[in-house]
């Protein structure tokens, strides 16, 4: 037969796998909207990062130094998103 593909080891998890496309450090802060609860972690430059969070909304900041910018935005993560995000200098 047909055998279904595994699930996710997180299938009520939503998980991010950053990609640090750019040659320097980021800076990345993940805070849940409801609650607001936050966590800061580093992504070395040329690294991949990955993040699992529960489902629901947060807000997001990429620090990254000069000459780029802060990046901010929304995140809506459901339970098994598996997602590349890349980061880049754009």
């Amino acid at each position: 037969g047909n055998a279904a593909a595994p699930a996710p080891a997180n299938a009520a998890l939503g998980c991010y796998t950053i990609q640090n496309l750019l040659g320097a450090e980021l800076t990345v802060t993940l805070t849940r909207s409801d609650s607001g609860k936050g966590e800061t972690f580093q992504v070395a430059g040329g690294a991949e990062y990955e993040k699992c969070l529960d489902p629901g909304k947060y807000t997001y900041t990429i620090d990254a130094p000069p000459p780029w910018d802060t990046i901010n935005g929304d995140l809506n993560v459901q339970a098994g998103d598996v997602f590349l995000w890349p980061v880049s200098g754009e």
